[in-house]
Order: structure tokens, then C-alpha cells, then sequence
């Protein structure tokens, strides 16, 4: 089982890209040629969740966002938001 912190850090990150998708959700329908970046947070949500199983402090998922085969702003904005934990 992970630490409490760790824990906590990762899955508030998580919800952060829950809430940008549900945020985006009717203006991305409404305009079927504009994703808003929903694909993108997916993404993200799927990454950080698959690789936080593998890690047991924040610093370290989010260097291991960096090397993630997507999109360079993809790879910067997990490792931005993860890093916002990760002395916490």
C-alpha cells in the first residue's frame, strides 16, 4: 500500500484533469470539431494512474512523466502538476 501523502498528492492530480474534462465536456460536444484537450487529459488521468503503482514519492512519477511517449506539453504538464506535491 502507498503512503497517505503519496497517495493523496497523485490522486489530486488525477482529479484535477477529471474536473478540466468535465469542465470542457459541453463546449467539446457542442462544437464536435473542438476537443478542449479532453483527449490529452485522458491521457494524462490513464498515465499517472498506471505509473503511480510503480513509484512511492511524487518527484519520482513525475520524472518518469517526462519520458512519456506523448506530446512534449503533455509530458510538461503531468511533471508541472505532480511537482507541485512533491515536497509536500
Amino acid at each position: 500500500m502507498q503512503n497517505t501523502t503519496y497517495t493523496q498528492a497523485v490522486a489530486t492530480v488525477i482529479a484535477t484533469y477529471a474536473k478540466l474534462i468535465a469542465n470542457a465536456a459541453y463546449d467539446s460536444v457542442a462544437e464536435a470539431s473542438n476537443s478542449y484537450n479532453i483527449d490529452d487529459n485522458c491521457y494524462k488521468i490513464q498515465y499517472i494512474l498506471n505509473a503511480s503503482a510503480n513509484y512511492t514519492n511524487v518527484h519520482m512519477l513525475a520524472q518518469h512523466c517526462l519520458n512519456a511517449a506523448a506530446d512534449t506539453a503533455v509530458c510538461e504538464c503531468m511533471y508541472n502538476s505532480l511537482m507541485q506535491y512533491a515536497h509536500t
